[in-house]
């Protein structure tokens, strides 16, 4: 579902999960609540498109700055 406020904002739920897209340009930012719609978004995007997943260098930089194993906090929306 496309959001009518921001155009470059999607979300899709499935049950109790949902995976929010940020698309911009070449750009590509999403937060989920499920792995397995991440593995689904993915494998879609992949074969549709020719991208790179970030993630790996996401997760460089956290152990770069001894971020990695820092307690999570929720953030309210």
């Amino acid at each position: 579902m496309r959001s009518d406020d921001e155009p470059t904002l999607h979300v899709k739920k499935k049950g109790n999960a949902f995976i929010i897209v940020c698309l911009y340009v070449d750009d590509i930012i999403y937060s989920t609540s499920s792995i397995s719609l991440v593995d689904e978004f993915k494998s879609q995007m992949m074969n549709e498109f020719q991208m790179s997943d970030m993630g790996e260098y996401a997760k460089d930089i956290l152990i770069k700055f001894s971020l990695l194993n820092c307690k999570p906090s929720a953030t309210p929306l």
